[in-house]
């Protein structure tokens, strides 16, 4: 068990791009679907836990390594196996980013050129970089909005004072349905969350 784990989060840190959210939902449909260590409702767990706490990613891959040695612990006590699990879990989840340190440590400066030069540029701008929507079509689609955190009367008051969050959601073709879920309704309320979008006028 030890073992499979550490080799699961160690290939899905190497595999994954994107960062947290993108490794988050190839552990949760991994961890669940393909392996059992948890149930989708311990997932889902895990994920709300991460939520109301710093450093999602790794809050999540240490209770996916503690829920499934705490559900399959052997012949060990399962506080001792969990505990054990989630050590090894975060070791095992940071180990392919002291592996590029250490191999790139000792290129020389020829050798870092020639990656430089070979490097791609990433396609779309960080989160640190302005977004700017300059594609006037967007405005004649119709669209619709899932009100998770806000309430209706919220979303409007912010539109009514000229919110620079909230400017985009002005105009005709925007309509807005509550979903009072506080987060991420598609995991806490799939169903309700697939019916409401059935039943909407929008097509």
């Amino acid at each position: 068990m030890l073992f499979k784990e550490a080799l699961f989060f160690t290939g899905a840190a190497f595999v994954t791009f994107g960062g947290a959210y993108v490794v988050l939902s190839y552990v949760a449909d991994v961890a669940v679907s393909h392996y059992g260590w948890l149930t989708a409702d311990q997932m889902v767990q895990g994920l709300g836990l991460a939520e109301s706490t710093p450093g999602p990613l790794i809050m999540v891959t240490q209770y996916v390594g503690f829920i499934g040695a705490w559900n399959d612990p052997g012949p060990f006590a399962p506080l001792l196996y969990g505990t054990l699990e989630a050590l090894v879990t975060t070791y095992a989840t940071f180990l392919p980013c002291f592996l590029f340190i250490f191999l790139l440590e000792g290129l020389d400066d020829d050798l870092l050129k020639e990656l430089r030069s070979r490097a791609v540029p990433q396609p779309f701008g960080t989160h640190t970089q302005p977004l700017r929507l300059e594609n006037s079509v967007r405005e004649e689609l119709t669209k619709v909005a899932i009100l998770c955190s806000f309430t209706l009367d919220q979303v409007k008051e912010m539109i009514a004072r000229d919110e620079p969050m909230f400017r985009e959601l002005v105009g005709p073709t925007w309509q807005f349905l509550e979903q009072p879920t506080g987060h991420w309704p598609m995991f806490s309320r799939p169903e309700d969350l697939a019916n409401m979008l059935l039943d909407s006028p929008i097509e």
